[in-house]
């Protein structure tokens, strides 16, 4: 499997995770599911930026 195909699931999973993490947040308000959706975000900018880099240099 090629790498930009295994950094662009991992960045679907990213989004998925971003948005259970939004609806938990939303519902409870508490500061550990923010730093969740904090994270998810980041590791899916990373992933994002990944992803189009190794696209782009195949």
């Amino acid at each position: 499997m090629k790498k930009h195909m295994v950094m662009k699931w991992i960045f679907y999973i990213c989004i998925a995770s971003f948005l259970v993490n939004g609806m938990i947040y939303l519902a409870t308000k508490s500061s550990d599911s923010l730093i969740s959706l904090l994270s998810a975000t980041g590791l899916g900018l990373v992933m994002g930026i990944g992803a189009l880099l190794t696209r782009k240099s195949s």
